[in-house]
C-alpha cells in the first residue's frame, strides 16, 4: 500500500498482482506472430525491387523480373509485377 499527500487530498493506492503478467526482457508470442509463420513468403524490403524471403520449399521464383539472392538461397527480388502475381497466388506476409 502507498499513500501520498498533497494540497489536492491524499490517494492510495495498492499494488496487486497480475497473473498474466509479462517480465521484462521476455517476450510473449502474438497472433502476428503466428500469422507471419504461416505465411509462404514474407516481404522484407521494398526499394526499387522487392525482397522477399520464401518461406516454403516448394515454392520455386524464376523468369522474368525475378533474381535470386547469390549470397541465401531462400531470398529473391522481384519488381512489382511479380509481386503481385505472387500475392494472388501464395500467403504472403510484411516482415517489418
Amino acid at each position: 500500500m502507498a499513500t501520498t499527500t498533497n494540497e489536492y487530498g491524499t490517494a492510495t493506492g495498492y499494488i496487486v498482482p497480475k497473473p498474466n503478467f509479462i517480465k521484462r526482457g521476455e517476450y510473449k508470442r502474438t497472433t502476428l506472430d503466428d500469422a507471419k509463420d504461416k505465411a509462404d513468403i514474407l516481404v522484407t524490403a521494398i526499394d526499387s525491387h522487392y525482397t522477399l524471403k520464401v518461406k516454403n520449399p516448394t515454392i520455386t521464383l524464376s523468369g522474368r523480373g525475378v533474381k535470386r539472392s547469390e549470397w541465401i538461397g531462400n531470398i529473391y527480388y522481384v519488381t512489382e509485377r511479380v509481386y503481385n502475381q505472387l500475392c494472388k497466388k501464395y500467403n504472403v506476409m510484411c516482415d517489418f
